[in-house]
This record gives structure tokens, C-alpha cells and sequence, in this order.
């Protein structure tokens, strides 16, 4: 792979195509976090899990009753903080790539939780823990080279 000279860590060459790291992380962000708010929504309103096919017999080994409060923890830190990561690598903001690696650590550790909490993996597990860790990796290799 051939590194373009540009500024940070973005773009490689993979024969003629380029690789902009920083859109595959802010579409990670934008659709981790259309669907975080979309399922935190509907957990927050039919905590049963019945709306979207789910039994609340999953969360038997955890120390939910039900998923009002998983579907409000999602929405907020999943949701809400992807939109705001998304928000700030729009406009370049300074704090952006700290954002998006906070994010891949909060993806990361959700999955990770929801794994050992429910006792079960599903192939989304798998996606979803992916995402994490390479939003995590973005996030640090920009950091070390604003060092």
C-alpha cells in the first residue's frame, strides 16, 4: 500500500482506489447511531420486547426486569452520542476524533456487556463489537499522530 502525503491518517492507496478512514468511521457512527436511537426507542416503549419479537426470558441472567432501562442506556449513549460524534466530524471539529474513539469504546463495551449479561452471542454481536474496535483503533492512531 502506497501512503498519500497528506495530513493525518486518512487515505491509502489500495491500487487506484483511495481509502478515506474518516468516512468509514462516520458512517459506523451515523448508522450505529440511527439504529441505537430506533431500537432504544422501541425498547423504552414496550419494555416487554413483544414489539420487535424479543421475550424478556433473554435477559434472565441479567439484572433487568425488563428492557425500558436497556433500550434508555441505548438510546442515549449508543443514540444520542453517535448523533453528536456524527454532528462534530461533519464540521471538523477539533474534538471529533476523541468522539469517535469515546464511541468505539462505548460500542465495544456494550456489546462486550450484552455478551456476557445474556449469556448468548448473535452474528450482530460480531458486526457490532467489529465496529467498536475499529472506531477504537481510528480514534487512537488519530490521537497518537496529533501527538
Amino acid at each position: 500500500m502506497d501512503k498519500i502525503t497528506y495530513p493525518g491518517f486518512n487515505h491509502y492507496k489500495i491500487s487506484k482506489m483511495k481509502i478515506n478512514f474518516r468516512s468509514i468511521a462516520m458512517t459506523i457512527v451515523f448508522f450505529n447511531g440511527i439504529g441505537a436511537l430506533a431500537s432504544g426507542y422501541l425498547f423504552m416503549s414496550d419494555p416487554s420486547g413483544s414489539r420487535i419479537g424479543l421475550s424478556t426470558d433473554i435477559l434472565l441472567n441479567s439484572p433487568f426486569e425488563n428492557y425500558f432501562l436497556p433500550g434508555l442506556i441505548l438510546f442515549v449513549l449508543n443514540g444520542v452520542f453517535s448523533g453528536i460524534t456524527f454532528t462534530l466530524s461533519m464540521i471538523n471539529h477539533e474534538k471529533a476524533d476523541t468522539f469517535i474513539l469515546i464511541q468505539g469504546i462505548i460500542l465495544s463495551g456494550w456489546i462486550f456487556i450484552q455478551i456476557i449479561m445474556l449469556k448468548m452471542m448473535h452474528p450482530m454481536h460480531l458486526i457490532l463489537g467489529a465496529c467498536g474496535i475499529l472506531l477504537t483503533y481510528y480514534g487512537v492512531m488519530k490521537l497518537k499522530t496529533k501527538v
